[in-house]
């Protein structure tokens, strides 16, 4: 119904879609290591979640906990066989092929597991570890709709600017301790 199994593409956030086809893809992988024996969908769910949180981590956006991660993946999952289960007897249903169509439209959205969902800086009211870092805002924004931009490699001016600033950050923490 989704397509075939397949590996994230790590310089693009995931769609629902996506998330669903590496879901897929791992459960071959593992069920393949166990010699044909099932998979638990907690392990299936916490490999997916790894894979996923690395690409975000990627893209320095704040993103909510490993469970919620869990939760959402085991819903999309769980969404799809149904439907493949009901595929062979509602298949000409009108009904059907509408839920289908509904399915199919939800997974093109991004799997959007940041912490902050606010829409402009200036309206957040999220604690500041949990906030969009203002330079990657515009990223998250194309994400959530057109998808044309994709994560590069490290910005070294501005990794070194955060890097200056945990540094200044951690010798005052050290220095109000003495």
């Amino acid at each position: 119904m989704v397509g075939p199994p397949q590996d994230l593409v790590l310089n693009q956030l995931p769609t629902h879609l996506d998330v669903v086809k590496f879901y897929n893809y791992v459960q071959l992988q593992m069920r393949a290591e166990l010699r044909g024996q099932e998979p638990t969908s907690l392990a299936l769910t916490t490999e997916v979640a790894a894979k996923i949180e690395e690409i975000w981590m990627k893209a320095s956006i704040p993103f909510v906990s490993r469970t919620r991660i869990r939760q959402m993946i085991y819903k999309d999952h769980q969404r799809e066989q149904v439907l493949t289960s009901r595929l062979k007897r509602d298949k000409g249903k009108a009904s059907f092929v509408k839920t289908v169509n509904v399915f199919k439209k939800s997974l093109q959205r991004l799997f959007d597991i940041a912490a902050c969902k606010c829409e402009t800086a200036s309206k957040c009211r999220c604690p500041v570890n949990q906030r969009v870092p203002e330079l990657e805002r515009p990223f998250l924004e194309d994400q959530r709709s057109k998808r044309v931009m994709v994560i590069d490699g490290v910005d070294i001016p501005v990794t070194k600017i955060i890097q200056t600033k945990i540094l200044k950050k951690t010798k005052r923490e050290e220095d109000a301790l003495r």
